[in-house]
């Protein structure tokens, strides 16, 4: 591997850390999401990570599906879930202060 992507390969790992410090919220959209980012996040930030479904609580559940399998109206379904969840993290938001 030339040392080029090394050292490209190690600034993107020490910037994908720094996002768990960065940012008050890291949603994931679906379980393995979930499972990968607890893996990727230091102890400390953990507490950050959470299910982007859970502020709307969909009858469907906590996954955002993949679109592509969703037959004709997949794309329809998910973005309804992700507005309705949007609205709902803001109005959390709103009311936190």
């Amino acid at each position: 591997m030339p040392v080029d992507m090394i050292s490209q390969g190690k600034a993107l790992a020490k910037s994908s850390a720094m996002i768990f410090v960065i940012f008050d919220f890291i949603l994931a959209m679906d379980q393995k999401n979930l499972i990968e980012l607890y893996r990727a996040c230091p102890a400390e930030f953990q507490g950050k990570i959470e299910r982007f479904l859970k502020y709307s609580r969909p009858a469907s559940g906590l996954d955002v599906p993949d679109p592509y399998y969703g037959g004709d109206t997949g794309f329809e379904h998910v973005i309804d879930l992700i507005e309705g969840a949007s609205e709902a993290l803001v109005q959390n938001l709103k009311a936190d202060g």
